[in-house]
């Protein structure tokens, strides 16, 4: 559900629009984004321009066979 505060923003943009310069701009950069997205999609996006989204922590494991009990 959409908070008060959208529907306050959204009447200022009804009463006063954004001027055709802008309104330009703004197609440009949403065309740009979805380009890219779709480039991204069906993989023709280059490996190197892709940003890497998880964080890897690296971590040394201590391998657990039984060997080296206490007993």
């Amino acid at each position: 559900m959409m908070s008060p505060r959208h529907f306050v923003r959204l009447s200022r943009l009804a009463k006063n629009p954004p001027g055709r310069r802008r309104m330009i701009v703004m197609a440009i950069m949403l065309g740009i984004s979805f380009l890219i997205a779709g480039l991204e999609k069906w993989d023709i996006w280059p490996d190197w321009a892709t940003a890497d989204r998880s964080r890897k922590i690296h971590t040394t494991t201590v391998p657990t066979d039984g060997s080296q009990s206490g007993d």
